[in-house]
């Protein structure tokens, strides 16, 4: 769980850096779409779900 959350905020930074890099940029449009559309929090969603599971997989593993 530790390991989905670590890499789930890193790329949230890695977004975030990108979209203050580039002001007009993707990054941005990324963001301004993922929170302003169902779809984009869907994907948000299972992205952290999916990291998430891939995390105590990891985990049961060991």
């Amino acid at each position: 769980m530790k390991f989905s959350l670590t890499l789930g905020v890193i790329l949230g930074l890695c977004i975030l850096i990108l979209a203050f890099q580039n002001p007009g940029g993707v990054g941005v449009k990324f963001i301004v779409w993922t929170f302003k559309t169902s779809e984009g929090l869907l994907i948000l969603g299972s992205a952290i779900t999916g990291l998430a599971l891939a995390g105590l997989i990891r985990l049961r593993g060991k």
